[in-house]
């Protein structure tokens, strides 16, 4: 806690924010210990606090907490938005993002690097700025200290804000992360999917790995889960899995198609050297793999280091790198940001080091580390053919050769082929195949040859699990046109699982306030009526105006005659516009849940 706490007014008009309304402090946020994380795409630890403080929302749901995600763009790359959507499209729970292209809230912050961290209590001082990412156990004590002193003086929301959970797009994007070749057939690895497809050279599925819901279960191939598959290696019966938002290493037995985890044990691993077997040795993000002679070099981009696994004794040891996160030259003192992908040839380990923008080779006789390459956006992908290398920079949306020598040759594949955003590379019967994550699909090339580009879209996937509402969250709900200066009547559907039926003879408590500029004369919160399946209220509309509103709905259902009752909350978020053409009858209706 800071000894002499500043101010947070509300966040800057300037911010923009991602697939919701404004939130303002003033009005959705009053009442709440508020963690804001400051955050940028193209670093591994900012996309790590984000899973930290994601999880935090599950901890503290039904509380006074809100966490506010603000992107802080450093790159010219990281301003799109369709390439920060991707990444937030691997996260398994909702994170309310704003995005700061200007960096105000930066600057009003005190944020010197990302991520950073801001903890602003009830009365709005800001009761803590960290940098880096967040000791978990020490900050959840803050906010528990926070929360406990607004709840004993009364300080704390009544509603508390919930992040809004979208509903599922027509379909959820592959976004093709890691590609390994296996006889006539290929491996592809799609967070989106979160699942493992083998198929075919015309892209057409033959078998799926993965039941598409998040998680770590080993066992048969329909039931296993994964959380963010993206390394891939065929290594004797297996295919091994770098699960790198499980920080683990999974192995798919190719014949069976059962999994199993290797090494790690689920949760972000601090250690920097290693040594322990199994599920017994944490891991840090690892998302790429290449062997040589039985062993396995595993790329472990949350730990800016290359470590060695054992798949016989299941040993993980560092293998190079201090751990720092710069780029040096050298032997034990060496060092990279994010390295990624990863091959080996007889004399040389060659590393796409993300974020330095640079090809980095390893002697194998001395383990020494020079770097044969920079000036790259983001190199990612990374496979050996015969005397050349070539390297997937995502960031540039192409794929560039490097031979020693030489200087890196562009232009081989570009966005001008339909690629945008490649990630991962690998060599099929003299073709290059490209994972192109933005483009969602792969690419294929003939060796030696133009380089012309053929696509391929993956297709014959079995259908997703259906999606299933999280009370923790709320849904987004269709925009309102209200009459300014009314009692516009609110008529609040009330979705029901199979087999459930409405109470209507108890009344219902409803709940409605302002998340951003005030479009309501007052809060409303009344126990009211049920007609026809929805919770129907009278609300005071105010001035005209864009805002928002927060409305949770506490209602009883049954499941049938006899059953017990039981209570139920709906939570939605609702643009509201007021002004002359407005109604005063509206409907509040969820956004199509489509899977």
């Amino acid at each position: 806690m800071t000894s002499q706490p500043t101010q947070f007014v509300d966040f800057p008009a300037s911010l923009q924010w991602l697939d919701r309304p404004a939130l303002s402090r003033a009005t959705g946020l009053r009442g709440h210990v508020l963690a804001i994380v400051s955050w940028r795409l193209g670093c591994v630890h900012s996309r790590q606090a984000l899973a930290e403080f994601a999880a935090l929302q599950r901890t503290y749901a039904g509380r006074a907490f809100a966490m506010v995600a603000v992107h802080s763009p450093c790159l010219p790359a990281e301003h799109d938005l369709a390439r920060v959507r991707r990444v937030l499209a691997e996260r398994t729970v909702p994170i309310t993002v704003a995005i700061d292209a200007a960096g105000e809230l930066r600057r009003l912050l005190g944020h010197r690097c990302l991520p950073g961290l801001a903890l602003v209590d009830t009365d709005g001082a800001v009761r803590f700025v960290g940098h880096g990412e967040p000791n978990r156990l020490r900050v959840e004590e803050a906010i528990e200290s926070l929360l406990e002193r607004a709840e004993r003086n009364g300080t704390a929301a009544r509603v508390p804000f919930v992040p809004g959970l979208l509903p599922a797009p027509d379909a959820r994007p592959l976004l093709p992360s890691a590609i390994a070749r296996d006889g006539e057939t290929l491996w592809v690895a799609c967070p989106g999917h979160r699942r493992v497809y083998e198929v075919d050279k015309s892209g057409t599925v033959i078998r799926t790995i993965g039941s598409g819901q998040p998680g770590t279960a080993d066992g048969p191939a329909a039931t296993a889960s994964f959380h963010t598959p993206m390394g891939l290696l065929t290594h004797g019966d297996h295919l091994v899995v770098a699960d790198a938002g499980a920080h683990t290493l999974r192995a798919i037995h190719r014949q069976t198609g059962e999994v199993a985890t290797w090494c790690g044990n689920g949760r972000r691993n601090t250690d920097r050297f290693g040594g322990a077997f199994g599920d017994q040795q944490g891991l840090c993000s690892p998302v790429a793999m290449a062997a040589l002679d039985g062993g396995i070099y595993v790329s472990q981009a949350g730990a800016h280091q290359v470590w060695q696994f054992d798949p016989e004794t299941q040993a993980a040891t560092a293998w190079i790198g201090t751990g720092a996160r710069s780029l040096r030259d050298g032997g034990e003192e060496a060092t990279f940001a994010e390295p990624w992908g990863i091959a080996v040839r007889e004399d040389a380990v060659f590393l796409a080091d993300a974020s330095n923008g640079a090809l980095r080779r390893v002697d194998l006789g001395h383990n020494f580390v020079r770097t044969v390459a920079q000036g790259l956006a983001r190199p990612m992908g990374l496979v050996v053919h015969g005397a050349d290398v070539f390297v997937a920079d995502a960031w540039q949306a192409a794929v560039v050769r490097w031979c020693e020598g030489a200087e890196l040759a562009a232009g081989f594949a570009d966005r001008k082929q339909g690629l945008v955003e490649p990630v991962a590379l690998t060599i099929a019967s003299d073709e290059l195949w490209i994972a192109d994550a933005g483009a969602n699909c792969l690419f294929v090339a003939d060796l030696p040859g133009s380089g012309a580009l053929r696509r391929v879209e993956l297709s014959g996937w079995p259908a997703l699990p259906q999606p299933v509402h999280d009370e923790r969250y709320a849904r987004f709900a269709e925009p309102l046109q209200a009459l300014e200066f009314s009692d516009v009547t609110l008529r609040i559907e009330l979705p029901l699982a199979d087999g459930e039926q409405l109470d209507a003879a108890l009344p219902c408590q409803v709940s409605v306030l302002d998340e951003g500029v005030p479009v309501l004369a007052c809060d409303r919160n009344a126990s009211v009526s049920i007609e026809d399946g929805c919770a129907v209220m009278l609300v005071p509309i105010s001035d005209r105006g864009h805002g928002a509103l927060r409305v949770r709905v506490e209602a009883t259902v049954r499941a049938g005659a006899s059953a017990q009752p039981r209570q139920r909350t709906w939570r939605y978020v609702v643009p509201v516009e007021v002004g002359t053409a407005g109604g005063v009858d509206c409907v509040v209706r969820a956004l199509s849940e489509r899977t």
